[in-house]
């Protein structure tokens, strides 16, 4: 856990990035491990600043293998349209392994993320909205190569429903990860089924001098990875299915979110040795303007 102890000094850091962009947002919880249907106005932006631990074990020829990763994810998005919205995804990772008593830890940009969503149905009702909303884009190789990059060119897409008041929310995702190859290597495919809940517990009442709200979140996250192949070859200690449940709490103003959860693996049914996951720790601050 040594990365907790970056958490505030990162956590300053994104608030004094983002501090001057706070604009108007409506006030909608929103999935916080997983992209959401609400739009970005037309001519608007929106920036999340999203800061991640994910802890990984196994066990290799009676030797414990333990992973930790801390990563400073930043987000910026456009509202080209009412209806269609460009982001860009940049993670700064830092990467630390622990196999038979050797430490190794490795900091280095990650691959970069560039997608298009546009809302394909609106319903919009009072004091609430439905909304659906697909999704496509690309993963390319920024990161340094066998350290926070694989080296390949991979491609993603999928669809979003939301539904949404001033009371509750409800997510689901569904996305397809097909990647690419590089130097004889391929990660396997990946699907995700992505589902989320979010209620609003305080206040009870909303008021004329009412300035936040905060929500308690319930999310669900299930992936199966296909095998990873090397010169032609699947390595055996790779892919399988994951399931796990993310609690969190949401704070949302007019103006931004702030957000934490935590995802705990309830099924782990992995391949070989491949790592498994031993929880991830979700923490940011969102904003439009």
């Amino acid at each position: 856990m040594k990365h907790i102890n970056y958490l505030c000094p990162l956590f300053r850091h994104i608030l004094a990035i983002i501090g001057f962009a706070l604009g108007s947002v409506n006030c909608f919880a929103v999935p916080i491990t997983f992209n959401s249907a609400l739009p970005v106005s037309q001519s608007e932006w929106i920036v999340r600043g999203l800061i991640t631990i994910d802890q990984r074990s196994s066990s290799v020829n009676d030797s414990e293998v333990e992973r930790e990763e801390l990563s400073l994810v930043s987000v910026l998005g456009y509202g080209i349209s009412s209806k269609w919205s460009v982001f860009g995804v940049l993670p700064i990772r830092d990467v630390s392994l622990s196999l038979g008593g050797q430490e190794q830890s490795d900091s280095a940009i990650g691959d970069t993320e560039f997608f298009s969503r546009y809302e394909a149905l609106r319903v919009d009702k009072s004091g609430g909205t439905f909304r659906v909303a697909p999704f496509a884009g690309v993963r390319l190789p920024t990161g340094e190569l066998g350290v926070t990059s694989d080296g390949t060119t991979d491609i993603f897409g999928g669809v979003i429903l939301t539904s949404a008041n001033i009371k509750q929310n409800f997510d689901f995702q569904f996305r397809y990860d097909l990647n690419g190859n590089d130097n004889q290597f391929s990660a396997g495919d990946s699907v995700n089924i992505d589902l989320s809940w979010q209620r609003r517990v305080l206040p009870k009442k909303i008021t004329a001098s009412t300035q936040g709200f905060w929500f308690a979140a319930l999310e669900t996250n299930l992936n199966y990875s296909g095998r990873n192949r090397l010169a032609g070859q699947f390595d055996s200690d790779s892919g399988g299915f994951m399931a796990s449940v993310a609690p969190g709490v949401q704070y949302i103003t007019r103006r931004w979110i702030a957000e934490l959860a935590v995802r705990i693996p309830v099924i782990r049914n992995l391949n070989g040795a491949a790592l498994e996951p031993d929880y991830t720790i979700f923490t940011g601050i969102r904003a439009n303007f």
